[in-house]
């Protein structure tokens, strides 16, 4: 599908699930400390209608997150 780091916009402010797989992922998704894209905070409750696979990358990635535990940019449950 190849979604980029814009589509995520449309997501603030609601609940994701991402879906980390190693191969057919929506998005490369990078995890930093500074420097990020949007801030997500891990959900402890599987909900959300929005699933987004995920492959977790060191390098090459479409967006930058950083997870946080207050003042995110929406929360997402990680599968």
């Amino acid at each position: 599908m190849g979604l980029g780091k814009g589509y995520l916009a449309t997501f603030k402010g609601q609940r994701v699930i991402f879906k980390t797989v190693s191969y057919g992922e929506d998005l490369k998704v990078k995890f930093v400390d500074y420097g990020e894209d949007y801030k997500v905070k891990a959900s402890d409750y599987k909900s959300g209608n929005n699933i987004i696979k995920i492959k977790v990358v060191t390098y090459g990635e479409d967006v930058k997150l950083k997870r946080v535990s207050y003042s995110e940019d929406f929360q997402a449950y990680f599968d």
